[in-house]
């Protein structure tokens, strides 16, 4: 992802993790994660760590996506299919939409290593400009999933980036042409020309 450093994505990781939160449990997943999104030339700027309750990890979500306006969130932790664990979730409630063939690619590639993956519930979404990524609580699972989606971050990325700046340009253009229509209009309506006259369109012949 040679770009990434050029596009200077700002991420954000998320650890979710009852024992951790108590501080009973050394964040390496968290550690780790962050270390590969910073390998592969992202700004990790948020690391925050919250126990296995939806609406805490809802707000954080929405928080760093609305307020901090980061690219990319991954989540670490809380995909499995215990009742405290509610991150896919707290994530689905979220997002505006989901990417399903990362989570699909994730599993898939897991797979080959363990049966235990099939039971993941892992998701990817965005929430409007930021993409979501659920990763396993254990370091070396979470390091494993991500690594089969880098390959493909900087384009999707990318093209979220594109669209923002293609609709930041259209509305910015639409409001310029608002604007200079009233302009000229106000401006005719003020010359002697168009003194008494009710309609001031400059394509308006007497």
């Amino acid at each position: 992802m040679s770009s990434v450093n050029q596009l200077s994505f700002r991420a954000g990781v998320l650890t979710v993790s009852d024992k951790g939160s108590q501080g009973l449990r050394e964040d390496r997943s968290g550690d780790a994660v962050e270390a590969l999104l910073q390998e592969k030339g992202f700004r990790v700027e948020q690391r925050d760590m919250v126990p296995d309750e939806q609406d805490q990890i809802e707000k954080i979500l929405i928080e760093w996506v609305d307020k901090k306006g980061l690219s990319l969130i991954v989540t670490t932790g809380g995909t499995g299919l215990t009742p405290r664990d509610v991150t896919p979730q707290a994530t689905k409630a979220v997002i505006d939409y989901e990417v399903p063939g990362m989570a699909e690619a994730m599993r898939a590639e897991s797979l080959k290593k363990t049966p235990h993956a099939m039971i993941s519930r892992a998701v990817a979404g965005v929430r409007k400009s930021c993409l979501i990524i659920n990763v396993p609580g254990s370091p070396r699972a979470a390091v494993e999933n991500l690594s089969v989606v880098v390959p493909a971050l900087e384009h999707a990325l990318s093209l979220k980036s594109l669209f923002l700046l293609f609709l930041y340009n259209f509305l910015f253009g639409c409001f310029e042409a608002c604007l200079h229509r009233k302009v000229l209009l106000a401006l005719y309506r003020l010359s002697s020309h168009g003194l008494g006259k009710e309609k001031g369109y400059l394509w308006e012949k007497d």
